[in-house]
């Protein structure tokens, strides 16, 4: 196997020379820093070095002693030629890449960088196994560089003004943070709920909270509030996102921040309610009315799909507010606590303290309307014995929350990624907070999941730092490796538009072809790999640099 790897490295070192004596590439040196401060750094880099001189890719190479603090005049002799860096992301971090690029009086294609720390170094054990691998590496990084094509920078700065689709909780928190920052915004008033189970519960401690927000966004300088069907169509543009208003004017926006309330399903058994049913009724004294809490009410948790702490801390408070203000029987039926949230467990031994029962049920529960109440029959899991409540004046049931039908259909039509009518896609590394798969487009609040007040404050502030880099006076710069379309052998047939996770390819309304909206590409290839007329090719990443690098690499 030794000799067969070996043979490789030989073929591909020979190919690789001959192809660089084919093409006449414009000379490249290589500055390597020596990785002294990783406990695998020490290798034998004479040998490393010629052989990459050996491969007629390289013309000079520089290696560099611990390269953040050994770069005096050592690489002075590099300028005029393509530059390729083998480094370490604390390189990029404290801006020596920049720095080294801006002193060599290097053009944009002409300097590329490696992490040869993460990518090399951290992956594989063994002196040989890195050096191997890193001649690999550094030759196919070598083989793109040397097909780079010259480009100017381009720079693509979005609209100020930010749209808020909510005008609940988590859309006016949003709105008057992003306000503070002296950013416009446009906020959608949208029908039904303005809180969301996990936060229902700020009925009772903050009944006027909601029409206070709305009143501070009336009279907010920055924040003007839409009706609902002002707005008709969306179409994405290099600035951000053009809307189509009602009168036919159109308005563009450099960012849409997603952010209306959830609803919740019905209980599932005729008569139950749901929390957000039971706040409503609490909210509108209706309970005090009827006497409806005169007799014994009965919470049920768990019941067919598992309760989160946020739902959990709704439910009894609920049921603490009708034992102490109602004198009513309570009894929470459950099968784990969920006391994760801050607060939580004083609230749960509060709730025991009070006279509220708590028991936990085994496996499901059988439940009967008997039409003066209901019959609910479990096994309890502490005893393992039986246990029979009969006809229960009340009994609520949490229903499992969702985007309502309206927040679905505005999804949609941005092309947010919706599933079992919720919005299914978490947070990124690769991405900024709280971003979605379209570039520009931002989720908060309660439509990410179920919140607590607390966490959707949280997310606010998180919301801010993201749009300060989308809105960027700066600008957005845009990627290197950006899909360029033929016009002559594009056929329109969508099939880019349809495969582009970011949404970034759109129609060229002029020639009648598709085209790749900058400020939106994330340079993932997915139209070029696709596209079945091969109409689209990835700037500065050919065919032949894919195949050569990849042959360096096998």
């Amino acid at each position: 196997m030794r000799r067969k790897r070996l043979w490789s490295g030989r073929r591909s070192a020979a190919l690789f020379r001959r192809q660089g004596l084919k093409m006449g590439r414009q000379s490249i040196a290589i500055a390597i820093c020596d990785q002294q401060c990783h406990s695998k750094g020490r290798l034998d880099y004479r040998n490393l070095s010629e052989r990459l001189l050996k491969s007629s890719l390289f013309k000079e190479v520089v290696i560099l002693e611990k390269a953040c603090r050994d770069r005096n005049g050592k690489l002075d002799g590099l300028k005029g030629k393509k530059v390729l860096f083998g480094g370490c992301p604390f390189l990029e971090e404290s801006g020596l890449y920049e720095k080294t690029f801006q002193d060599l009086c290097l053009k944009k294609a002409d300097f590329f960088t490696v992490d040869i720390k993460t990518e090399i170094f951290d992956l594989y054990e063994g002196k040989e196994n890195i050096e191997e691998n890193l001649y690999r590496k550094l030759v196919a990084s070598g083989n793109i560089l040397a097909r780079r094509e010259p480009f100017e920078e381009d720079i693509i700065k979005p609209d100020q003004k930010a749209l808020v689709y909510g005008s609940g909780f988590s859309g006016l928190k949003a709105a008057l943070r992003l306000a503070a920052e002296s950013i416009p915004v446009d906020i959608v008033e949208t029908h039904g709920a303005s809180l969301s189970p996990g936060y229902l519960s700020m009925i009772l401690a903050e009944p006027g909270m909601i029409t206070g927000l709305l009143e501070a966004a009336r009279k907010a300088e920055t924040i003007t509030l839409l009706p609902q069907k002002a707005l008709k169509e969306v179409t994405p543009g290099e600035g951000g996102f053009i809307f189509r208003k009602a009168g036919g004017e159109k308005q563009e926006y450099g960012t849409i921040i997603f952010a209306p309330e959830r609803e919740e399903r019905p209980a599932g058994e005729i008569g139950a309610l749901n929390l957000t049913q039971l706040y409503a009724r609490i909210g509108s004294q209706e309970a005090l009315k009827t006497g409806a809490w005169k007799g014994e009410t009965v919470f049920i948790l768990d019941h067919k799909t598992e309760t989160g702490p946020e739902i959990f801390s709704d439910a009894i408070k609920a049921a603490e507010y009708l034992r102490k203000m109602h004198c009513a029987e309570v009894k929470i039926l459950l099968r784990n606590a969920r006391v994760s949230i801050p607060g939580l467990q004083e609230l749960y031994d509060d709730c025991r303290q009070a006279g509220i029962i708590f028991i936990k049920y085994e496996d499901s529960l059988y439940i009967k309307n008997s039409g003066s109440g209901f019959a609910i029959t479990g096994v309890d899991l502490q005893t393992s014995g039986q246990f029979i409540i009969k006809d229960t004046a009340g009994l609520i049931i949490p229903g499992k929350t969702i985007l309502s039908p309206q927040a679905r259909e505005f999804a949609r039509s941005l092309n947010l990624r919706i599933y079992n009518d919720d919005y299914s896609q978490s947070d990124s590394l690769w991405r900024l907070p709280n971003e979605s798969n379209r570039p520009g487009i931002f989720v908060a609040g309660a439509a990410k999941g179920n919140m607590d007040k607390r966490a959707v404050e949280e997310d606010a502030e998180s919301l801010v730092f993201s749009l300060r880099q989308r809105l960027s006076p700066a600008g957005l710069r845009v990627e290197e490796y950006i899909p360029q379309v033929d016009k002559d052998k594009c056929a329109l047939c969508m099939t880019c538009m349809r495969v582009c996770p970011f949404g970034a390819m759109v129609k060229d309304a002029l020639y009648r072809v598709a085209k790749a909206l900058k400020s939106t590409c994330r340079a993932c290839g997915t139209c070029a790999a696709e596209c079945p007329a091969k109409a689209i090719r990835i700037r500065n990443l050919e065919y032949e640099s894919l195949i050569s690098g990849m042959r360096a690499l096998a």
